[in-house]
């Protein structure tokens, strides 16, 4: 088996990025459990058909479970962290700032400027940036207190 093994690794590591990548279409699952199975069959030649099941199974939790975590780490540790955004953004009459979220919610600059920047994407805020300070202020309209003002 020993030449065999880098590349059974390496069909294995491919068809678990494929499936992880499902999201960019179809074939990347197919391509996924066609090198998920051959790279299995490649590393277990030769082993009892239980112990290939058990290996495969114990292979693909594994690394299912570092798929997760890598996802929970790009969207940060809360997941809840735009909630609070724009409950202190209702509390602030719309108007926030990076260093001002993380400071308030105590959280890293990095995770409050994620956050800020989902809800940038999802629609909620818009970002202006001041040319001479290079500072950007995200505005929520619907909470800022002039429009609130405005409807009353």
């Amino acid at each position: 088996m020993g030449g065999k093994k880098p590349v059974g690794v390496a069909l294995l590591l491919v068809g678990f990025l494929a499936v992880l990548n499902t999201r960019f279409g179809g074939e990347f699952l197919v391509l996924g459990i066609v090198g998920i199975a051959v790279g299995s069959s490649i590393l277990l030649r030769g082993a009892s058909l239980k112990e290939r099941l058990r290996r495969m199974v114990s292979t693909m939790s594994n690394e299912s479970a570092r798929g997760l975590r890598r996802r929970d780490e790009t969207f940060g540790i809360d997941p809840l962290l735009p909630v609070r955004v724009l409950k202190l953004a209702e509390s602030r009459g719309g108007r926030l700032s990076v260093s001002a979220v993380a400071m308030a919610l105590d959280v890293a600059l990095d995770d409050a400027q994620a956050a800020l920047d989902e809800l940038q994407r999802k629609g909620a805020a818009s970002a202006e940036v001041d040319l001479a300070t290079g500072i950007a202020t995200y505005t929520f309209p619907e909470f800022l207190r002039e429009s609130n003002e405005t409807k009353a």
